[in-house]
């Protein structure tokens, strides 16, 4: 979507044709999202930065792919994790792109780079890739949550998800070391072109919807035990054991209600159905 911006696009024109073909959309789902800028920088120097223990990022997994000794592209975590940095040399690119793809090269000269680029200039792209688990870890679900939050996104991805130190990382400083302007550069580029909205992102880790209930059971049954053991000793006969059990949860309704039902809510949002029966369930009262 060369030029075109991507919220006029879907409010002023997807949802009005899926309108016009008598289409009703119930939920919106953003399955990926891809947000980038370009410097005019050699991708070798950010290299050597991360080379050089400057990076610090919240994942482990990093790779650098070479050609004739030259870094062309550097890896920050995995796409199937959810999020993933990828710093490319894009001039590379560029020169294949002349032979393989010359109406692709021509429209990014048009209407990206500029038709007075040259080839013997430095370009690196820095690219996050972010898949469907990170986007519901952050709420962005849908086109207007992105709309939202799209200015924090990129402040929290480019601040507290990866970032590049002026000087080597010390450990227990990295929070307050100050940023390499290289780095600097990079998130004054990403402000500039995702300048929306001003919702902060958070990250929520979110339990797997296709957690076994049963499962559950027995670990709040092996928690349950225990409690009553230390609450009340060794019991001889199982009814007055089950009285005993019934007493602690009676006392922890309310607390469990409440979390049950915000729980479901939340089911709601990443299953994108109704749950029926399973939300009425949350309603019945305890019963001895």
């Amino acid at each position: 979507m060369i030029q075109r911006d991507l919220f006029d696009l879907h409010f002023n024109f997807v949802l009005p044709f899926l309108a016009s073909l008598g289409l009703q959309v119930s939920a919106e789902k953003i399955s990926r999202l891809d947000g980038q800028v370009m410097l005019d920088v050699p991708t070798g120097d950010f290299v050597a930065l991360c080379d050089h223990d400057h990076a610090v990022t919240r994942v482990r997994t990093t790779a650098v792919h070479r050609k004739s000794g030259k870094a062309q592209t550097y890896y920050v975590g995995t796409e199937e994790a959810g999020i993933r940095l990828c710093l490319y040399d894009k001039a590379a690119e560029l020169k294949k792109m002349a032979v393989s793809d010359p109406a692709k090269l021509e429209l990014m000269l048009k209407y990206c780079l500029g038709e007075n680029y040259t080839f013997d200039k430095p370009l690196t792209r820095i690219e996050f890739r972010m898949r469907r688990s990170a986007l519901k870890e952050l709420e962005i679900n849908s086109v207007q949550d992105l709309m939202e939050r799209e200015k924090s996104l990129f402040d929290w991805l480019t601040k507290h998800w990866f970032r590049l130190l002026a000087e080597p990382k010390v450990r227990g400083h990295e929070n307050t070391a100050a940023l390499h302007p290289l780095w600097e550069q990079v998130r004054s580029a990403f402000a500039k072109w995702f300048p929306g909205g001003e919702r902060v992102v958070e990250r929520h880790k979110i339990e797997p919807v296709s957690c076994d209930p049963s499962a559950l059971e027995k670990q709040a049954a092996g928690c349950l035990a225990r409690s009553v053991a230390l609450r009340f000793g060794k019991q001889k006969d199982e009814r007055r054991f089950a009285e005993l059990v019934y007493e602690v949860v009676g006392s922890l309704v309310e607390l469990m209600f409440g979390k049950a039902n915000s729980y479901a809510e939340r089911l709601l949002v990443l299953r994108g159905i109704l749950l029926g029966k399973e939300l009425e369930a949350f309603h019945h009262p305890l019963r001895r």
